[in-house]
């Protein structure tokens, strides 16, 4: 296994291609309710920041070139925010502590103090972080919508409608000075 610095922009469209096979993979095994990655927008998903942010990123693979784990940090605000992946195939055998580590120290040398992550609570990247030294700060809820079960009639009724104790007003050029 040889884990290298990686940019998502620039890859090869089969080192892409290949992450998108193992976080599909994870997603199979972790999170098996939540829709599979696409390979429309996924270079562009792994690669974007927002203004003032940078992404840094790291591919662990095998002696073929195949994709075994990937580590993101996004440098924003004086942290890291990391996100590290796994294949379950190769999961306890020092990928994500070999990704870990790569970025872990680059974030050091990039001045920040402290490195965040987040994790989807019940999978086993919540046990990994724990024993590699983080704590929970807080939990939060994730919800997803499958889109196949919505009823597009009623949500459409409910935006066109106004709610209960409620008008709408214009004011052309802003509005006056008693409703500030």
């Amino acid at each position: 296994m040889r884990v290298r610095e990686w940019d998502p922009a620039t890859a090869p469209a089969a080192e892409v291609e290949s992450l998108l096979r193992t976080l599909n993979g994870i997603l199979e095994v972790d999170m098996p309710e939540d829709p599979r990655w696409q390979s429309t927008m996924f270079r562009e998903y792994l690669a974007g920041t927002l203004p003032g942010e940078r992404r840094l990123a790291w591919m662990a693979e095998d002696g073929d070139g195949v994709a075994l784990g990937y580590a993101s940090v996004l440098l924003t605000a004086g942290i890291g925010v990391l996100e590290v992946l796994v294949h379950p195939k190769h999961r306890r055998g020092g990928v994500a502590s070999a990704l870990l580590t790569a970025a872990a120290r680059r974030v050091h040398a990039e001045g920040c103090d402290s490195i965040g992550v987040e994790v989807v609570g019940g999978t086993p990247g919540e046990g990994f972080y724990q024993a590699s030294g983080f704590r929970c700060a807080f939990e939060e809820v994730r919800n997803v919508l499958d889109l196949s079960t919505v009823d597009w009639l009623r949500l459409g009724d409910m935006a066109r409608g106004v709610g209960s104790g409620y008008r709408i007003e214009y004011h052309p050029g802003g509005p006056p000075e008693e409703m500030y």
